[in-house]
């Protein structure tokens, strides 16, 4: 769905910006933003609290056997 892929392309462009600065060298003492990263990790707590959400009303919706699910699930 367009959420997910949007909740997919956001993380995936957090972890870009984050190796892209990681990259460059750092003077002996680092001073991060932590406000950023505490933005990220609320981001990415949010995003899979979301998806797990997602992911129960999708499976509870279908009336399929119990079997079924247990393959859709470890997929």
């Amino acid at each position: 769905s367009f959420v997910q892929w949007t909740a997919l392309f956001a993380l995936s462009c957090g972890v870009a910006i984050i190796q892209l600065v990681g990259s460059q060298p750092v003077p002996e003492k680092t001073g991060g933003n932590e406000m950023i990263g505490f933005c990220a990790v609320i981001a990415a707590c949010f995003t899979s609290g979301f998806a797990g959400v997602y992911m129960e009303k999708q499976l509870k919706q279908t009336a399929v056997s119990l079997w079924i699910r247990n393959v859709q699930l470890a997929l």
